[in-house]
């Protein structure tokens, strides 16, 4: 198996990709985006070395979304930073 057949691939495992090939249509989509600022000690705890936060943004999403072509009703919850940097 080539480089380029791997990296073409829509998702693994290869013999049995768990979802088709794009493109696809997401519609009535549902989102809750919670931003807000954190302790910059409590964050910075939790980032691996040597990833530093710059700031205190963080944001946390729920996202629903009940009718997607080629894919099954999907939810999911997500947290995140707004930005790192290398130290």
């Amino acid at each position: 198996m080539t480089r380029d057949e791997i990296l073409g691939a829509s998702s693994m495992p290869l013999a049995s990709p768990s979802y088709p090939k794009g493109p696809f249509r997401f519609i009535n989509r549902e989102y809750l985006l919670i931003h807000y600022e954190t302790d910059p000690d409590a964050l910075r705890a939790l980032l691996p070395e040597p990833l530093e936060p710059d700031g205190n943004d963080v944001f946390f999403e729920w996202m629903k979304m009940p009718d997607s072509t080629g894919l099954a009703i999907t939810r999911k919850a997500v947290a995140g930073l707004q930005r790192c940097m290398m130290g």
